[in-house]
């Protein structure tokens, strides 16, 4: 379920900033690079000629002819709430290892 979450993130974060890589997806989710790596692979699989590797930057970019695989509906509001539930998240997690010291 998780993983399904991720790669509309991957779509709609292509969508709105036309590059990826998996320090998004750790800063955001706090995945490791490794699980990050196994995302872009299943990503790519579904439709190799939507992203490319670019080496120079370290980035995914989507290509001429992207489109989402996995999100439906706006990628803007998607990520708006996707980056204010985990963002709540972070803060009830950052204010329970306060209370606990």
């Amino acid at each position: 379920m998780l993983d399904h979450l991720y790669l509309c993130y991957i779509d709609a974060h292509l969508d709105l900033n036309s590059t990826i890589n998996s320090s998004v997806l750790k800063e955001r989710f706090g995945i490791s690079r490794s699980k990050s790596s196994r995302l872009f692979s299943l990503y790519k699989k579904k439709k190799s000629g939507n992203v490319r590797y670019c080496v120079e930057t370290s980035m995914y970019e989507k290509s001429y002819t992207f489109q989402k695989l996995f999100l439906e509906g706006s990628s803007f509001m998607f990520t708006n709430q996707v980056n204010e539930i985990f963002d709540m998240l972070k803060t009830l997690t950052e204010e329970s290892i306060k209370g606990g010291e």
